[in-house]
């Protein structure tokens, strides 16, 4: 998908001390999702947490200190992604991006030989 240019920014909403930016996600039924977090001004940290409380966190499965996770509807269907940062504090800019495409084995599918 297109990537998403934001900002962490002093008055942005907070998380303890860090500062956060909230987007919504809906995925198709057998859908994986690829999230990359990256930013060259502070070290990224990625949340995603679905209707069930269930959460997913990556710090530095990216690039460098860039984050990465790969979910799928069968897992989290829909819910948040929560760009934040590592460290308490940190702001500067950022780019989220969301690649969405059916899943490699769909829920419930099977593998034949």
């Amino acid at each position: 998908g297109e990537p998403v240019t934001g900002e962490l920014a002093e008055g942005d909403q907070t998380d303890g001390d860090r500062f956060v930016d909230i987007y919504h996600f809906r995925l198709e039924a057998d859908q994986e999702a690829d999230i990359s977090l990256t930013s060259s001004q502070f070290d990224p940290l990625l949340r995603v947490k679905g209707p069930d409380g269930q959460e997913l966190q990556d710090d530095d499965s990216g690039v460098g200190r860039n984050s990465f996770l790969r979910i799928s509807s069968a897992e989290i269907p829909d819910g948040t992604i929560t760009v934040t940062s590592y460290e308490d504090g940190e702001i500067g800019q950022y780019e989220l991006t969301l690649t969405m495409r059916e899943a490699s084995v769909p829920s419930g599918g099977r593998i034949n030989r």
